[in-house]
């Protein structure tokens, strides 16, 4: 997600591909898309991803206290993908 989200971020990427194009006049109808597809919320999905999904999804080993650290994050996180979604 954190990979098309930035794509699709990229105006002359999105000019250039008529499926990104699709796409982001799917989210410009269902979901406020200027939130989802914000420079500095596509970088903090990023640094979720790099911090925290990568490391617990490879066998990496991480503490708790970084799974600590994620589990405070995300409700935050995953409240304001929700209200981008909620649009309609």
């Amino acid at each position: 997600m954190n990979t098309i989200l930035s794509i699709a971020g990229e105006r002359q990427a999105v000019q250039k591909s008529p499926l990104l194009k699709d796409f982001i006049d799917y989210l410009e109808r269902n979901t406020e898309a200027r939130k989802l597809l914000d420079e500095k919320y596509i970088k903090k999905v990023n640094d979720i991803v790099k911090e925290y999904r990568n490391p617990s999804a490879h066998p990496e080993f991480m503490p708790i206290e970084k799974a600590n650290e994620c589990r405070e994050i995300m409700p935050e996180r995953l409240d304001y993908l929700m209200e981008c979604m909620s649009r309609n």
